[in-house]
């Protein structure tokens, strides 16, 4: 894809979002964040991804209550922290990486995703050996 495809994906996706908000949809409007977290690292946008999986992570948290505690509410919010610690990963914040990466995996772990789960490990292992070498 190239980066015209990408900007454009990232304008529906915050249009998306949006919506999602004004309808009160916090689990859409924290996928379509989490996405949007990803469109932009594949633009190199880290300070817009970082904002995204943010926004994304605090709207699965908005949830609260009996909600938060859903399997899918829980791995939605692993999901985005996952993205907060790739994005600081990709800028040399290991330390930031690490503890965004250890919450995505706990997350993970009690909603009993495994696939999620099996992610969060392998990047928090490149973020360890990533930082041992710096």
């Amino acid at each position: 894809h190239n980066a015209g495809a990408w900007r454009d994906a990232a304008v529906k996706l915050r249009a998306a979002a949006e919506r999602a908000a004004a309808l009160s949809d916090f689990e859409l409007r924290g996928e379509g964040l989490r996405l949007l977290g990803h469109t932009m690292q594949k633009l190199a946008d880290f300070p817009a991804s970082l904002e995204a999986f943010e926004q994304s992570a605090a709207s699965w948290r908005q949830l609260g209550g009996a909600e938060a505690a859903r399997p899918a509410v829980l791995a939605g919010e692993a999901g985005a922290r996952m993205g907060i610690g790739n994005t600081h990963r990709h800028l040399g914040d290991y330390d930031r990486a690490r503890e965004h990466l250890e919450a995505a995996l706990a997350l993970a772990t009690e909603a009993g995703d495994g696939a999620t789960e099996a992610a969060a490990a392998s990047n928090l292992s490149a973020v360890l050996i990533s930082s041992d070498q710096g």
